[in-house]
């Protein structure tokens, strides 16, 4: 063994070499695995030919594959009981790059059960796949989803653990130790929170439908054109009334589509939230739907909390949890959207002194909103 770990220290230092990753996700009942395998050094480790065709390597060794993956992943309590552990899916990816060089990998997802009675989220972890045959492998260890500890953002690295690698003073692959223990249902609520408040940030078309539409509060509908200035009080009425409206629209399917009472695909949601902003940008340009603009974003509301409901649902928790998490992240959509509202209610009661700059930044800003929207709806048709 020890000439081995030599043998493989003097192959794999003369080239970069891709490490292996493991993602946790804590769930109620056990852990998920997401373990990313670097075809080359599998391959080394293996003797399984991925080089020249992956996916049919991967179909013509599946079983094999299955049982390397489960032999080398061994998770057990702390008392020493193991854990019992399911493979849920295999399949190729080109993930990782490495000093400009993409390399696929083999991503295989488990999930991991503790005996009754058992701390899930402390434990300790056996794993030594490629590490058993190539000595300088690495595999990073990390949380990408624990609502307890507040780790549940979309779309940002994952929390890391640390590395499962050999001791070379020993001359073994230690045990990692994994402790996940200190979360609380507030860290969960604090980061659904950020999380709406992310959201709503990043979402640019649900902005933008909302602050196009409040364009026409600021005038009267006659004879199919905008035309004089409302009072400044009722604006201010009609301004809350749609942003009202527009909260409890979206707050409703909200929850519906969280707790899975309404299911929809994701992509005609997305289709139908850039027509909304079509739609309002026609009438920011001539009244199509003169006074009934409350209504309007009452009912779109709809179709834009089907939309912020994907992102709750993906997370995968218990009602008491998914309850919590539905009320902070809800609160942060409405907390941001709030804001951006009154940071540009005086730039819109400003406008209203000055027809030719009205007239101006509402068309100019109805005909982006337009073009905006077509090619939402262009790069969903054809994805």
């Amino acid at each position: 063994m020890f000439m081995l770990f030599l043998l493989s220290l003097s192959q794999l230092f003369a080239h970069p070499s891709p490490n292996s990753l493991i993602q946790l996700t804590v769930g109620e009942k056990g852990v998920e695995a997401e373990i990313q395998l670097p075809l080359s050094e599998l391959e080394l480790a293996t003797r399984i030919p991925f080089a020249q065709n992956p996916e049919q390597a991967l179909l013509l060794h599946k079983n094999e594959l299955a049982d390397y993956v489960l032999d080398h992943f061994r998770p057990h309590s702390l008392d020493g009981s193991d854990w019992k552990v399911a493979l849920q899916h295999m399949e190729i990816q080109a993930l990782q790059q490495v000093e400009g060089k993409y390399f696929q990998d083999l991503v295989v997802t488990l999930f991991a059960t503790p005996p009754d009675g058992a701390n899930l989220r402390h434990f300790l972890l056996n794993y030594d796949g490629i590490l058993h045959q190539i000595g300088n492998h690495k595999v990073l260890v990390s949380i990408k989803q624990d609502w307890a500890q507040g780790i549940v953002s979309e779309g940002t690295a994952a929390h890391q653990l640390g590395l499962i690698q050999w001791d070379i003073v020993n001359n073994k692959i230690p045990e990692f130790e994994i402790n996940m223990t200190g979360g609380s249902d507030w860290k969960g609520f604090k980061a659904m929170f950020a999380l709406g408040v992310s959201h709503i940030a990043e979402g640019l078309d649900h902005l933008l439908f909302l602050l196009v539409l409040l364009l026409s509060a600021l005038q009267f509908p006659r004879d199919g054109f905008w035309q004089g200035v409302r009072p400044t009080k009722t604006i201010l009425i009609k301004v809350g009334k749609i942003v009202t409206a527009f909260t409890l629209g979206h707050s409703l399917t909200l929850a519906l589509g969280t707790f899975g009472w309404v299911n929809l695909p994701q992509r005609p949601i997305e289709v139908l939230i850039a027509l909304s902003i079509s739609i309002t940008a026609f009438h920011a340009i001539r009244p199509i739907f003169p006074n009934r603009e409350t209504l309007i974003a009452g009912l779109f509301g709809l179709v834009h909390g089907l939309a912020f409901a994907f992102t709750l649902k993906d997370l995968h928790l218990e009602k008491y949890k998914l309850l919590l998490s539905l009320l902070g992240f809800n609160l942060g959509v409405e907390s941001f959207q709030l804001f951006i509202v009154v940071l540009t209610l005086p730039l819109l009661l400003w406008l209203t002194r000055n027809m030719k700059m009205l007239a101006l930044v509402r068309k100019s800003g109805a005909v982006l909103a337009f073009l905006a929207s077509v090619y939402w709806i262009g790069i969903n048709l054809l994805a």
